[in-house]
């Protein structure tokens, strides 16, 4: 059985890690984008083909909503899980961007890895 794998963008580097060390532990395949400067992530996801894409909406000078949707609204990532996450209160908004479930951090790591398993 292949391992299920998860892109995490993130630009807090201490999330980053200790979401890489959660779901290692769980036996996940894990890569981590702190930046989208130089990278096309319509591309890289395409390539990468993970199971699910745990997205900071505010993501360095990125709307990570604005991004969702544009994954969401194109036709080769339309399909991609995924999870929006912040530390602000998005709640009542973050579903327009199409996002398939919202975690607001600080979180539990049992409630985002329930979520992560029903997605894949």
């Amino acid at each position: 059985m292949s391992r299920k794998s998860i892109l995490i963008l993130d630009d807090d580097y201490n999330i980053l890690d200790a979401l890489t060390a959660l779901f290692e532990y769980e036996n996940y395949s894990i890569v981590t984008l702190s930046q989208l400067y130089s990278v096309d992530i319509f591309e890289d996801i395409c390539l990468l083909k993970p199971d699910v894409i745990l997205l900071d909406i505010n993501f360095g000078a990125f709307n990570g909503m604005d991004l969702c949707l544009q994954l969401k609204e194109n036709l080769q990532t339309a399909n991609y899980k995924i999870i929006l996450m912040s530390a602000g209160n998005y709640e009542q908004i973050a579903f327009k961007s199409k996002c398939d479930y919202y975690i607001q951090k600080p979180f539990q790591s049992s409630t985002l890895l329930a979520k992560v398993a029903q997605l894949t």
